[in-house]
């Protein structure tokens, strides 16, 4: 029975634990103060039913089942399920209440002779300094958890393996240290549970010090290295294994022998309760201590030692003895000694990190602002860009031009919103679309006016006019019709759910962009979806949240796709993620596609598109991009194909633009002949085919053929005019110094 009640409660605290941002201007990051919260609830609950069949755990096994079940609950949720945040939920809580009458009933009933000479209940101080000794255990454990997460994807996988490994080493804990510890009869388990929790500090200052190297690149290495892993296998199974091992093992042997010890009802109580309240309170706490002002500020350390203080603390006050309070002393030393500085977690599969040059840190993640290509600084959110200079500039372009498509401004002054952080590309993109005023905000909009000054330092001219306002003040000027356009762009990386937005002035445009690179497949998608793609980069899924109907080129989204890919996943490298989610994402658009005769040959283009990415493999890291995708003849062929049988529209086009530029720097002369010849025809003979078609015929030597495909173009594009100068001077070379 106690297996069974574990495995639910896994159910519960896994569903919960997916909770996510649903306002508009949490979009960008999840709410870690109210996933912790329910996390926090359900650890309450949990305790509560313990406590009220205390007889079920009066066993010599104690908790041990109801861990194992917890531990294969977990795994079955996390792994063996979608990645999704409805199927993790589940009807597993509803399943829980309904069988807790019969747990009761059950627990009442066992162990008849025990209720003849009952054990003697814990007093309230004895349960207090343990609720206290569980709230530095929650708080040590979050934050120890704070930096691993951050240098892995934000998506269900790699949590899941954390909290498996962590909840493994807890039952083998509980299983080992359980049995010697159940030969301890010296004294009472309040006195032997305290003297636990004094250790508390040592063993916290042990995962203090294993985490901090795991921060750092020179670190990490030498940790993989030990076992023949790389940083390029971060990510992977045995990758997260490892490093959850290193950083939160100690702390798992330390909570196994205090489920052990406090497998009284009401002590198991307390214990879960203080842990649950320490959860609660870590993102309170991290954001209490975030100061944009200053240089950086690193929350998680500070938390992790006030835990382990709190742990070594509770025990020697409550219980002042010899190993009490030699060992509370020794932990307050040991923190103290290995407690880390300052400093930035950097992202795990980066092999050379850049140093950021200002960091700050909130509840979410650290916001920091890193050197970027050709002096442009860039900011990143745990190490992944919120700014769409750079590599991710071509694509930030064109959401901001299919976000104001067919836009009509009803005010004077133009204004948009954007939720997220302005830069100079940004800025430029909203004043060539007419916009003369936009406001900003996100969650960490006090970080932002420093953030700007040092983004338009060399540009201060290009900053368009508007304020910085706090979510609320702006949610407040969104209702009053104060916007046209509502901007949030993609995060790479990030999956949050979208909002049910009402009440808002029809005029209003809401858009939200996600990063098809992430695992978008697993989301709920409303029935029409936008779709812009960099070539075959990069794609980004667009959702109009509020506004008046347009003509798009929507896409219709299938049904959420219920393969487990977690298994999948993990299995492969960081470099292979985008490509499988935008498979997986593009599959999906297919299937919807599919209820329509007329766009069958668009859905047939997004398979071909889709068994295009599922076959790329990691290449060399000194490739460009275009070197380092592949793409066969046969390939080449299925995709055209479709176009041949009529598949059309902004997004075809854009991909077949994106091929033919990775055709030309892959010196594919005959591919481009051959296959977008007949296309570029057929469309007219538009810009980007052309360049192709002239690129390949001077590769070939026939400049007359190439000056043909290039006439009749008037643009600023340089790409033009350096290839009429180059056929142009191989035709000189041809005819010779007498034109001959």
């Amino acid at each position: 029975m106690l297996f069974l009640l574990g495995f639910l409660s896994a159910w519960l605290l896994w569903g919960l634990g997916w909770s996510e941002g649903t306002h508009l201007f949490e979009i960008p990051a999840d709410n870690p103060l109210r996933t912790h919260t329910l996390v926090a609830a359900a650890l309450t609950i949990i305790g509560l039913a313990m406590a009220v069949v205390p007889r079920m755990f009066a066993g010599p096994r104690g908790a041990l089942p109801w861990m194992g079940g917890l531990t294969l609950g977990v795994a079955a949720c996390g792994l063996m399920q979608p990645i999704s945040a409805a199927s993790a939920s589940g009807p597993g809580p509803w399943i829980l209440l309904a069988i807790l009458p019969l747990l009761i009933l059950k627990g009442r009933s066992q162990a008849p002779a025990a209720r003849e000479q009952p054990d003697p209940l814990p007093t309230l101080g004895e349960t207090l300094p343990v609720a206290l000794g569980g709230i530095g255990l929650g708080l040590a454990l979050t934050a120890i958890a704070t930096p691993i997460t951050r240098m892995l994807p934000s998506d269900g996988a790699d949590q899941a393996i954390m909290v498996v490994t962590f909840l493994g080493l807890t039952t083998l804990s509980l299983w080992v240290l359980g049995s010697w510890l159940g030969k301890q009869e010296g004294e009472r388990e309040a006195s032997r549970l305290l003297i636990c929790l004094c250790l508390g500090g040592l063993v916290c200052a042990l995962s203090l010090r294993s985490t901090a190297s795991l921060t750092r690149p020179s670190g990490l290495r030498e940790v993989v290295g030990l076992v023949g892993l790389d940083v390029a296998d971060a990510g992977t199974w045995a990758f997260d294994l490892l490093i959850t091992v290193v950083a939160l093992g100690p702390l798992a042997l330390l909570s196994g022998s205090l489920l052990h010890l406090a497998h009284q009802g009401r002590m198991f109580l307390a214990l879960l309760a203080g842990a649950g309240i320490g959860i609660a309170i870590e993102p309170l706490i991290s954001q209490a201590c975030t100061r944009p002002d200053a240089a950086f500020a690193s929350s998680w350390p500070t938390i992790a030692v006030a835990g382990g203080t709190c742990m070594a603390l509770v025990g020697a006050i409550w219980r002042p003895q010899n190993s009490t309070i030699l060992a509370a002393v020794c932990g307050g030393i040991a923190l103290w000694w290995f407690a880390p500085g300052p400093a930035p977690v950097l992202k795990a599969w980066v092999r050379f990190a850049t140093q950021p040059e200002w960091v700050v840190e909130h509840s979410v993640g650290e916001i920091a602002l890193t050197p970027g290509h050709e002096g442009n600084p860039r900011v990143t959110l745990d190490q992944r860009a919120l700014t769409g200079a750079n590599v991710r500039a071509d694509i930030d372009a064109k959401i901001l031009a299919r976000s104001a498509k067919d836009l009509t401004f009803a005010a004077e002054t133009p204004s948009a919103l954007l939720v997220g952080q302005l830069d100079l590309p940004r800025s430029l993109g909203l004043i060539d679309l007419g916009f003369d005023h936009a406001d900003r905000t996100a969650f960490f909009y006090e970080a932002m006016p420093r953030l700007e000054k040092e983004l338009f330092e060399q540009a201060p001219a290009g900053r368009i006019s508007g304020e910085i306002l706090a979510p609320g003040d702006a949610w407040k000027r969104l209702q009053d019709g104060a916007y046209d356009l509502v901007l949030v762009p993609a995060i790479p990386e990030r999956t949050p759910n979208l909002p049910l937005l009402t009440d808002l002035p029809p005029r209003t445009r809401v858009m939200a962009w996600l990063d098809g690179g992430a695992a978008v497949a697993r989301m709920r998608l409303p029935k029409r979806i936008l779709l812009v793609a960099d070539g075959v980069f990069d794609l980004c899924v667009g959702v109009q949240l509020a506004g008046a109907d347009r003509d798009e080129d929507w896409f219709t989204p299938g049904p959420v796709t219920q393969k487990p890919i977690a298994l999948e996943r993990l299995s492969k490298r960081p470099a292979a993620w985008p490509n499988l989610y935008r498979a997986l994402l593009l599959e999906r658009c297919a299937a919807g596609e599919e209820t329509s005769d007329a766009i069958q040959p668009r859905a047939d283009f997004l398979r071909a598109l889709a068994t295009i990415l599922r076959a790329q493999k990691p290449s060399s890291p000194f490739e460009s991009r275009a070197e380092a995708f592949e793409i066969n003849n046969k390939q080449m062929t299925d995709l055209t194909a479709t176009v041949r049988a009529g598949a059309n529209g902004r997004f075809v086009e854009e991909t077949v633009f994106g091929i033919a530029r990775v055709l030309v720097e892959k010196r594919r002369v005959e591919a481009i002949q051959e296959y977008l010849a007949p296309i570029s025809t057929a469309w007219g003979r538009p810009l980007e085919l052309e360049l192709a078609l002239a690129a390949a015929d001077i590769e070939s030597l026939d400049p007359q053929s190439a000056l043909k495909h290039l006439q009749g173009f008037e643009t600023s594009d340089p790409r033009l005019e350096s290839l009429r100068e180059a056929a142009k001077g191989l035709l000189g070379a041809q005819e010779g110094p007498d034109g001959d």
